[in-house]
């Protein structure tokens, strides 16, 4: 969203996934956040090393700035990747789950039919049987 007066562009950014990773890549410009004030703001670091260390620094250099400042919800991209992939991922459980179950009904279906055609399915004293004439063998039809 492009802004109706005249503003000091921060930054400009070509492609990028703003919400989600299932959106399509779309183009981004950063105002200053004096000309365009937000409710969240997000500080995002790249580091070599251990980011949980770098935190406490982070958080106490923020202090120094400006002491009334919350930091919270620090969190590695990773994290923030595997929090967002989540639904996805019970997903995809999910489906495979039921897909091997499926798998294995039909598979015991085709055993059961095979079983049936292969032995010839012949069952003895079935004259109780409303629907089978007065014999004694009965043989189903396949």
């Amino acid at each position: 969203m492009l802004p109706s007066r005249i503003t000091t562009t921060s930054g400009v950014v070509n492609e990028i996934k703003d919400q989600n990773l299932a959106e399509d890549l779309k183009p981004h410009i950063y105002l200053a956040q004096g000309q365009d004030p937000q409710l969240r703001m997000y500080l995002g670091l790249r580091i070599a090393g251990d980011p949980a260390a770098l935190s406490s620094t982070v958080r106490s250099k923020i202090r120094e700035l400006d002491a009334d400042v919350p930091v919270y919800a620090v969190r590695t991209m990773s994290d923030v990747v595997d929090k967002t992939l989540t639904s996805q991922k019970l997903s995809n459980l999910l489906l495979t789950a039921f897909a091997t179950l499926a798998f294995i009904l039909a598979a015991i279906g085709i055993y059961g039919m095979m079983a049936v055609y292969v032995t010839g399915a012949r069952v003895s004293s079935a004259s109780g049987w409303p629907w089978v004439p007065n014999q004694q063998t009965c043989w189903f039809p396949y």
